[in-house]
């Protein structure tokens, strides 16, 4: 396992910051892909759907909401 890691961290970090860019943009669109394949959602609904579920739990913050802030 350790190797495993190893060894694409080495790739990785051989990779051009726009390999790098590329390959975040296409882990991404694969994780999108199965989770809409998982939750039988369109595009869309599933990016509301992981949108929705990222702002659960979450408070806004008392400086965005203070009119003395500056």
């Amino acid at each position: 396992m350790a190797d495993l890691r190893r060894e694409r961290q080495e790739r990785e970090l051989a990779m051009t910051p726009a390999e790098r860019m590329a390959l975040a943009d296409r882990l991404g669109e694969e994780a999108l892909q199965t989770y809409m394949a998982a939750h039988g959602l369109d595009r869309e609904s599933a990016l509301r759907a992981i949108r929705r579920s990222r702002q659960i739990g979450r408070r806004p913050s008392a400086c965005m909401n203070s009119r003395d802030a500056n």
